[in-house]
């Protein structure tokens, strides 16, 4: 904190600079106050300099303002800059205090009727109007938008509302994932309209029934009006209502929605409805597109059918990541119940694991909760078994994807036999850790471009079945370890190992999905040795090989035809 008088210099300086008056306020030792003339009024401005400065700007606020300006709160806070890599120059705080001016000046001369003023309202528009609104509607409407005209229903159930393009969406949504009861549930009228052209209604503390029904006929076609005006010639005793304003703007359409009540003794038409209560509702998207805008998600993933083998310590990271990506059609196949001593390098907790259930089940029940629009199937059959599922063949067709995080060498490679005797032209990604935190890889094989999985376990010289040809660790070791028998035994890895390699499964299976990856390859992901030998185990030559030339890094390389591949063999003659 800067002391009074380094601060009156300051202000000093600025008094000089630009010609104003800034004086201390009474009681109030770090707020300065003054009266600065814009091109067509006077206005009050605050600055304030907050026990940080100057390592954050000062605040700059106006006095009882009597229109809306862009970029200022209902408080008179004017927010000047929005650019978080700005680098602020703590050395130079008096050229730092007439920069914040020049800025607080500039966002308040902006002329009300110019390109720019609509620009900048529509920026910061959600915001301003979160600021007037006293309820909140969730909306699902990404199949509406761009509709010109268009009746709805929102559901209501626990103070929750929520509208999309049919009631039984609506109803899933609440009930899966905001966890509210349907019991007392109720629809109420809703009305989607898409403006001819961009006209934001003004901020306000409040608005009239009339006021809005003026404000709609202006700025919509005629082909609109002549539904709007049917609309308002029906009869209500009770008129409860929501309208929600599609407003068409550069980027995307602007939301901004009312709800009108009115209670009246007898029926009367809506356009005649008087002492209506018309409330402004900020209007929060949850549809699928919207959500994953910030991730920079390729949408047509959500059309993409993929199959997850082995949802255990890899493979609920994958599932997870995979519906984190876009993925909504995910079907997880594990036989296997997810026991308490699993937790630590999985993706659910204690307290499921003492559920005893299936992990499938278990994981599908957790992910369908995080993301609304994710259908998993957990494939609940008798046998849940990979080796019965894999032998129908027609079944594997349907998949755009199969994924195996079973870290199981021998069903990998049957699974790689089939896709390759059937003919099933899918893509198959394999992935799987290696002990001690040594390392992980994931193997995306394509068997219309470079070698199958079959030839990273076949010999270069014969034909006979080898270990992975790219192991991390020395053949001929085991690494299992048992804490309460053979039925407890385990390879040891942490959690971090397995988000490690199922990170790059899932990006090397998008950049399959989206067709950017089109070659058989190989990823790894390389770490220390240090633990593996002090456990009294050794690395591959590969190992000592890779990790001089990459270590503690991610390699990837084209899987090639290895030439005494029974299975690529037969294929090229």
């Amino acid at each position: 904190m800067m002391e009074i008088a380094q601060l009156e210099n300051l202000i000093g300086k600025l008094n000089y600079e630009r010609h104003v008056f800034f004086e201390i306020l009474p009681k109030q030792s770090t707020v300065f106050q003054g009266t600065i003339v814009l091109p067509n009024e006077k206005l009050v401005l605050k600055i304030d300099f907050s026990n940080y400065f100057p390592l954050e700007f000062p605040i700059f606020s106006i006095e009882n303002a009597q229109r809306f300006y862009p970029h200022v709160d209902n408080a008179g806070k004017i927010c000047l800059f929005d650019d978080s890599s700005l680098l602020i120059q703590t050395d130079m705080p008096d050229q730092m205090l007439l920069d914040a001016f020049d800025r607080a000046v500039d966002i308040l001369c902006i002329d009300p009727e110019s390109y720019e003023y609509k620009t900048e309202v529509a920026r910061e528009f959600n915001a301003y109007w979160a600021e007037v609104s006293k309820m909140i509607l969730y909306t699902n409407l990404s199949s509406c938008m761009g509709k010109e005209y268009q009746n709805l229903s929102v559901v209501r159930a626990e103070n929750r509302l929520l509208v999309s393009e049919n009631i039984v969406d609506s109803e899933c949504l609440l009930k899966n994932n905001f966890g509210v009861s349907l019991e007392r549930k109720s629809n109420i009228d809703c009305l989607l309209i898409r403006l001819r052209s961009f006209c934001i209604p003004p901020i306000q503390k409040m608005y009239t029934w009339k006021w809005l029904r003026n404000f709609i006929a202006k700025n919509i076609t005629s082909s609109q009006k002549k539904a709007f005006n049917l609309f308002l010639t029906r009869k209500r005793r009770i008129f409860n209502q929501f309208l929600i304003l599609s407003i068409p703007s550069e980027n995307q359409d602007i939301i901004v929605s009312f709800h009108i009540f009115c209670k009246n003794s007898q029926f009367r038409k809506i356009e005649k409805m008087i002492n209506c209560t018309v409330t402004p509702v900020t209007t929060r998207p949850i549809d699928y597109n919207f959500l994953l805008k910030r991730c920079g998600v390729n949408i047509n993933l959500a059309e993409k059918s993929v199959l997850l083998l082995g949802c255990g310590s890899v493979g609920s990271y994958v599932a997870s990541n995979l519906c984190q990506s876009g993925i909504c059609k995910l079907d997880i196949l594990d036989k296997d119940i997810l026991s308490v001593e699993n937790v630590y390098r999985h993706l659910l907790g204690f307290d499921v694991a003492t559920k005893r259930k299936n992990k499938a089940d278990l994981v599908k029940e957790f992910l369908e909760k995080q993301y609304p629009y994710v259908e998993i199937d957990s494939l609940n059959f008798i046998d849940r078994s990979v080796e019965s599922f894999i032998r129908d063949v027609q079944r594997l067709k349907n998949y755009d994807l199969i994924i195996s995080a079973l870290g199981e060498p021998t069903v990998n490679l049957e699974l790689n036999r089939i896709l390759y005797d059937k003919n099933v032209n899918v893509p198959f990604v394999v992935c799987f850790n290696e002990p001690y935190g040594i390392g992980g890889h994931v193997i995306a094989i394509n068997n219309s471009s470079g070698g199958c999985l079959r030839c990273m376990y076949t010999d270069l010289i014969s034909n006979d079945l080898v270990p992975f040809r790219a192991s991390l660790v020395a053949p001929g070791q085991n690494f299992k370890k048992s804490l309460s028998g053979c039925a407890g035994s385990f390879v040891e890895y942490s959690a971090l190992d397995s988000q490690q390699t199922a990170l790059l499964t899932v990006r090397l299976s998008l950049e399959v999905l989206t067709g950017q990856c089109k070659e058989s390859t190989l990823i790894s992901w390389i770490g220390s040795e240090d633990n593996l030998i002090n456990n009294g185990f050794e690395v591959s030559e590969y190992y000592e090989h890779i990790s001089g030339q990459s270590y503690c890094s991610i390699t990837r390389k084209n899987i090639p035809i290895n030439e005494r591949c029974p299975i690529c063999s037969e294929k090229q003659d």
